[in-house]
């Protein structure tokens, strides 16, 4: 079975994205720096493992494309990161917002 980040790379490759936000990633604190490195090196990150262990919401951005600045995490009723994002080449700003709620194990997004 392959791995959730082989095909978030995979996607990030062929749709030439500058920014993706991945949900549900159950990826140890210990364990990102590795994966990092290994798969998304050319990519800045922020996850939300200051309010859920496992960081369950990553976002990953190409740097001379994309900035982004998180403004806030929340943990309760739902997990979300909320962030602005500047798209530099445009000039543009906007917000951002990745949320997750389980539903019969099958969580969803919102950005």
């Amino acid at each position: 079975m392959p791995l959730k980040q082989d095909s978030v790379m995979d996607l990030i490759k062929k749709e030439h994205l500058d920014i993706v936000g991945v949900l549900e990633t159950r990826v140890k604190h210990q364990n990102v720096s590795d994966i990092l490195v290994k798969k998304f090196s050319r990519m800045q990150f922020i996850g939300n493992y200051t309010s859920h262990q496992n960081g369950r919401i990553w976002i990953l951005w190409n740097p001379s494309t994309v900035l982004v600045s998180p403004i806030s995490e929340s943990s309760q009723m739902f997990i979300a990161m909320f962030c602005i994002m500047l798209l530099i080449p445009l000039s543009i700003s906007l917000w951002c917002t990745l949320v997750m709620m389980g539903m019969k194990d099958r969580p969803f997004g919102i950005l």
